[in-house]
């Protein structure tokens, strides 16, 4: 009944003026009770399968309000679902199509599933017109305190991990912005994010003793299992499972091995690395299955409308030119397997039984000067069954790039032990060296070989599936006239 009355929900074009598009963010399902919220509407749901409750923030400042969730904000305990995020109320947009600031507000609500009533926890505004309080991105629920841990990494000020009681007091534990966070025994780990260029490193809460410390790697090439670097590497989610920590980022993952000591606990593996574009596990969630992890890579979860200038313009073409669909990918070290290919993006997703409950999204999140009056987004729920889903929902995937996008940089991470056919085709405007680095997605991972290839101007096939596991590359020189693509049949 619960699954049927979902059919029904899909949410077109609506005025909600914002930056971009939103989704339905936060999915949670608890006592018999799923959440999700629908942004930029600020509508939160909560569906039963014999009744419906819609709220509109509206304990929050005036009409007309807009936001809502962006980063899938909630948790639940005992009779509860604990949700934050933002909202502007009311919502004000300058004519250079600009977002005022003065009314965003962050924010954190609790509904109660017995009384089927929302409460407002905690919120906060800076009231300034060019900047905002940190975003409300991540509720983790402290069993020891009692409490909610609380990220924020996304705004100019109040950014780190803060303390908010179940009657709503609030307290900065760290001053190091974070994304995201995940329990592990008696740590409550955290990202440590530096805005636009992404992850710098873990930190941990001593639930039990109190006490905090962190692990800052620095550049990421020292930790990457194939060598290079990654460029952006914005933090998408944060899990734990297989007694580690596993960080998804725009470009691959980092694995914290909490044994071993510092400076050889931590690894970088690249996947799905795709250098001038923000494809990765970015604006989305995570849900446990069959004791591995289902994540989807977004192809499009950012973009850029109004370029105003010659260097902008060049990354809105990059943004906004996805290489590949998006990709629900299940990892169980030491395989990684690719699912099913869908759309622009997922923006959240929960498991219910024997079924996956996915929000999705035809639109991307904007920014700057690209505020608008509608949020023409599709944004709906997409319901699979968790034995179709497991034996692959897609065909044949394609993966195009440009030389001018990768340069001389690593890039790629695709995994190919599951996959039935794999190929990679360059299209060289003259001769090169093609570099194949093959890797384990063990635990820990493992470098397998490096392989070279002598490229000619023309077209060049090369067939992956003589590799196991993951195969990153690199070019020798730069090719900007190049073309390449990759052809993947699971």
């Amino acid at each position: 009944m619960l699954l049927e009355r979902l059919g029904q929900y899909r949410f077109g074009s609506s005025r909600s003026p914002e930056w971009g598009s939103g989704g339905i963010f936060g999915l949670k399902y608890h006592g018999g009770y799923l959440y999700f919220m629908l942004s930029m509407d600020a509508k939160a749901y909560f569906v039963s399968k014999d009744h419906v409750k819609i709220y509109g923030l509206d304990l929050i400042g005036k009409p007309p309000r807009s936001g809502g969730d962006t980063y899938n904000a909630s948790d639940a305990i005992d009779n509860k679902i604990f949700f934050g995020g933002w909202v502007h109320a009311p919502i004000s947009i300058s004519h250079d199509r600009r977002v005022d600031f003065s009314n965003k507000y962050s924010h954190i609500h609790v509904f109660n599933a017995d009384e089927q009533e929302v409460r407002l926890l905690w919120s906060e505004t800076g009231g300034y017109r060019d900047t905002w309080v940190g975003e409300v991105s991540n509720i983790l629920y402290d069993p020891v305190g009692q409490r909610l841990l609380v990220s924020r990494a996304d705004g100019s000020t109040n950014l780190g991990v803060y303390s908010v009681t179940l009657d709503g007091k609030s307290e900065r534990l760290s001053d190091r912005p974070s994304l995201k966070g995940t329990l592990l025994w008696d740590l409550a780990c955290f990202d440590i994010s530096m805005g636009f260029e992404g992850f710098r490193g873990i930190q941990c809460l001593d639930l039990v003793e109190g006490r905090w410390f962190q692990r800052i790697p620095g550049d990421l090439s020292r930790i990457s299992v194939d060598g290079g670097s990654v460029t952006r590497a914005g933090v998408g989610v944060m899990a734990s499972m297989y007694n580690r920590i596993f960080v998804f980022v725009r470009g691959g993952l980092i694995i914290w091995e909490p044994w071993e000591k510092e400076g050889e606990d931590l690894y970088f593996l690249r996947l799905f690395d795709f250098p001038s574009t923000d494809y990765g596990p970015l604006r989305t969630s995570y849900t446990h299955l069959g004791g591995g992890i289902l994540v989807p890579f977004n192809t499009y979860p950012h973009g850029i409308l109004r370029a105003s200038d010659e260097k902008l313009l060049e990354i809105a073409r990059r943004l906004n030119s996805p290489p590949a669909p998006t990709l629900l990918t299940y990892i169980a070290p030491p395989t990684i397997r690719i699912l099913c290919p869908l759309g622009a993006r997922i923006t959240s997703l929960e498991s219910l039984g024997d079924k996956i409950v996915l929000g999705a999204n035809t639109q991307p999140n904007l920014g700057g000067g690209d505020a608008n009056h509608l949020d023409t987004g599709d944004r709906s729920l997409l319901i699979l069954s968790t034995d179709t889903l497991m034996r692959g929902c897609g065909g044949s995937i394609a993966i195009s790039m440009r030389g001018l996008d990768i340069g001389t940089t690593r890039w790629g991470g695709i995994p190919v032990s599951s996959l039935s056919r794999a190929s990679l085709t360059i299209y060289a405007s003259k001769d090169n060296e093609l570099r194949v680095y093959e890797y384990e997605a063990s635990l820990p991972p493992r470098m397998l070989s490096t392989e070279k290839h002598l490229i000619r101007g023309g077209k060049n096939t090369l067939d992956l599936k003589a590799y196991r596991g993951v195969v990153s590359f690199e070019l020798r020189e730069m090719d900007g006239d190049a073309k390449i693509h990759i052809d993947l049949t699971p």
